[in-house]
C-alpha cells in the first residue's frame, strides 16, 4: 500500500511558472469605459503587448511601442482587461510595471478571479507604486493565493482619468494530477507490489 501511495504522489507535482503571452491570452473587456486608447494599438501593436515581458525580472523601457495608454472620458472610468489562463493555476504573485510619473500612472487595479467553471473564487484591490526610472522594474505583489484560477478580470483606473503602464504578469503553480485511468493503473501496480512482498514475507517465515 505504501508503494501505491508513493507512486500516486510522485506524479502529482507543483511547478512554479511565469504567465505571459507564451501561455495566456488577454483581451479588452466589455467593462472598459468610453475613452481614447491613444497609442495602445498604434504601429500595428495589439493589447497583447500588456503581457509581453519575458520574465518577472525583466526591465521595461517606456516608449510609444511598448506601453499601454488609455484615457477615460470621465473620472472613475477605466480600462478592463480579461485574461484567459488556458488551464487552472494557483496564483501566488502579481507583477506590475507602472508608469513613472504621477500624472499618468495607474492608481488602482481591481481584480476578480474565476475558477474553471466560471465561478468567482476571489477579488483583490491593488494600489501599485510608481515605476522605477529609467528602466522600469516590476513591483512584485504577493497575493493571498487564489486557488484553481482559470480567468482573471482586471479593471485599471487613474485618479485623473489616465491609465499608463507597461506590463502585467503573474507567477503561479499548476498541479499535474494523473487521469483517473492512470490512477487506476497505479493502484493496481501498487497493490500487486504489496501483495508480492507479502507473499514473499509469508513464504520466508
Amino acid at each position: 500500500m505504501t508503494a501505491c501511495l508513493f507512486a500516486i504522489s510522485s506524479v502529482a507535482t507543483a511547478e512554479s511558472i511565469y504567465l505571459n503571452r507564451d501561455n495566456i491570452t488577454v483581451a479588452v473587456g466589455e467593462g472598459t469605459s468610453p475613452g481614447t486608447f491613444n497609442n495602445t494599438f498604434s504601429g500595428e501593436q495589439t493589447i497583447e503587448k500588456v503581457i509581453d515581458a519575458p520574465s518577472a525580472d525583466a526591465e521595461e523601457f517606456h516608449n510609444q511601442t511598448t506601453h499601454i495608454w488609455f484615457t477615460a472620458d470621465e473620472v472613475g472610468g477605466g480600462l478592463e482587461l480579461e485574461f484567459d489562463l488556458g488551464i487552472s493555476y494557483d496564483i501566488s504573485t502579481l507583477h506590475f510595471w507602472n508608469y513613472t510619473g504621477e500624472n499618468y500612472d495607474v492608481d488602482n487595479i481591481d481584480f476578480v478571479f474565476y475558477g474553471p467553471n466560471g465561478n468567482q473564487v476571489g477579488t483583490l484591490s491593488v494600489q501599485p507604486d510608481l515605476g522605477s526610472s529609467p528602466g522600469i522594474a516590476s513591483q512584485d505583489i504577493p497575493l493571498a493565493a487564489p486557488l484553481n484560477v482559470r480567468n482573471v478580470t482586471a479593471f485599471l483606473t487613474g485618479s485623473n482619468r489616465q491609465i499608463d503602464f507597461q506590463n502585467i504578469g503573474f507567477t503561479a503553480e499548476v498541479t499535474q494530477i494523473p487521469e483517473p485511468s492512470s490512477i487506476g493503473m497505479l493502484v493496481l501496480a501498487g497493490a500487486f507490489a504489496a501483495g508480492t512482498y507479502w507473499r514473499r514475507k509469508t513464504l520466508s517465515t
